[in-house]
């Protein structure tokens, strides 16, 4: 039980992480193209 939340909470923030990336680099094309 204890893996299968892991393993969940380790997909969470894997997922996280990459919405926070696509979002920072989104960012900063935007300002590269518009600063």
């Amino acid at each position: 039980y204890a893996k299968k939340n892991l393993d969940f909470f380790l997909v969470f923030v894997v997922k996280n992480g990459k919405i926070k990336k696509l979002k920072l680099r989104i960012h900063n094309s935007f300002f590269t193209k518009f600063g």
